[in-house]
């Protein structure tokens, strides 16, 4: 059974707890990646366009 990531801010494949984690509970299982686009999250006052941007093309 694959391993299950949840990114939700933190895009980074290295150096990220929660891969980490997920490696040392199933070291030979395939790592799946699941982000969950919140239109609240981008709504607050700190989000900008370019931050969604960024995200985007990270995740394409």
């Amino acid at each position: 059974m694959p391993a299950l990531v949840w990114f939700k801010r933190d895009l980074r494949l290295t150096d990220h707890a929660a891969v980490h984690a997920a490696r040392q509970g199933a070291p030979d299982q395939p790592l799946r990646g699941l982000y969950i686009a919140e239109p609240g999250l981008w709504a607050l006052p700190d989000a900008a366009a370019q931050h969604w941007a960024f995200v985007r093309e990270s995740l394409l």
